[in-house]
């Protein structure tokens, strides 16, 4: 999904933008700066969701989902980008329903086949919001509203500090 720019963190916190757009217009200047960002953003993101966890789907309607960044009895080794990708085959499962197609009616092959098309569609959803988080028109909404999010203990963001509390 990402433009695979595989720079250091000090490398991108010492990225030169004069230098890097010295030359070319202002326009593309600007453009090249978002793309680059964009890229940034999304090997973040990809390394997200390539992260290893270990869950344990509910069993029962009163069951919790599980999710650790260890083994435990039950648990199925899994990358956060699967269970970020489950709301939507979830939705999709509800809306076959709604037609009258039982989802198990599926064969596991066809969903599994398009596995990769679910989870860029989710990475690119990711980024796009990140991006629209920093535009201008939306950064200061998007600043108030997280307002505090620091003052969370680390241990409350789930398996490896991912953002999934399950």
């Amino acid at each position: 999904m990402g433009n695979d720019l595989i720079m250091s963190e000090e490398e991108i916190k010492n990225i030169d933008w004069d230098k890097l757009t010295d030359g070319i217009s202002h326009d593309e200047s600007v453009m090249a700066m978002f793309d680059i960002v964009t890229g940034l953003v999304s090997d973040v993101i990809d390394e997200w969701m390539n992260t290893t966890v270990y869950a344990r789907p509910p069993e029962g309607p009163d069951d919790q989902f599980e999710c650790s960044d260890g083994p435990f009895d039950g648990a199925q080794e899994i990358n956060l980008g699967h269970i970020a990708a489950l709301p939507i085959l979830n939705m999709i499962a509800e809306v076959l329903s709604e037609a009258g197609v039982d989802p198990e009616d599926i064969a596991p092959a066809i969903i599994h086949s398009r596995k990769d098309l679910f989870l860029g569609m989710v990475g690119a959803m990711m980024v796009e919001g990140i991006m629209i988080a920093h535009a201008p028109a939306w950064r200061d909404k998007m600043d108030a509203a997280v307002k505090g999010i620091r003052e969370i203990p680390d241990d409350w963001f789930g398996p490896h500090g991912s953002g999934l509390n399950i």
